[in-house]
């Protein structure tokens, strides 16, 4: 499955049917993990990284296509992320697709996520928006919530409650 056509790296995951790598392959910078091979250790590439044996550790690169047959565990910090084997890990990327071949275990944060019927998920999403921070919430307390209610409603919750009656009918 794995080809360096021009027409398969730049179509999109899901346009054929067939979950194929788009990132951009600029000058060659194509770095693969064969086979049969199996890493251990982190991977930093400025290129895409082909899996196609077994890598324990993270990875970091611009694209990153695990292959059929191949086994990731890990976190993976990339812009695009084609999974077509098994991930066990956390994944950061602008674009994640997974292949109805693919397996992800952990967590994913995507710009875009693209899942072909039949692949297996077992972790949680969440959309990431460019510009957004993260680690700032813009969210106000809600009133009877764990934060302290503002002093105009506090002396409103003292009041009791109206008696509901249940309607005759």
């Amino acid at each position: 499955m794995l080809s360096n056509t021009e027409d398969q790296m730049n179509e999109s995951p899901m346009a054929s049917g067939t979950m194929t790598s788009n990132a951009p392959n600029t000058q060659g910078m194509e770095s693969v993990i064969s086979a049969g091979l199996r890493v251990v250790g982190n991977l930093e590439s400025d290129g895409d990284v082909v899996i196609a044996g077994t890598v324990e550790g993270d990875i970091s690169s611009r694209g990153l296509t695990v292959s059929e047959g191949a086994t990731v565990k890990g976190a993976i910090t990339a812009e695009m992320v084609t999974i077509l084997g098994v991930v066990e890990g956390e994944i950061k990327a602008r674009s994640v697709g997974i292949a109805k071949s693919g397996e992800m275990t952990g967590d994913i944060e995507y710009a875009t996520l693209a899942i072909e019927d039949g692949a297996i998920l077992e972790g949680s999403c969440r959309r990431i928006k460019a510009g957004a921070d993260a680690k700032v919430s813009k969210l106000k307390a809600v009133e009877g919530g764990a934060g302290k209610a503002p002093a105009t409603t506090a002396a409103a919750a003292a009041k009791p409650a109206e008696e509901i009656k249940p309607e005759a009918g």
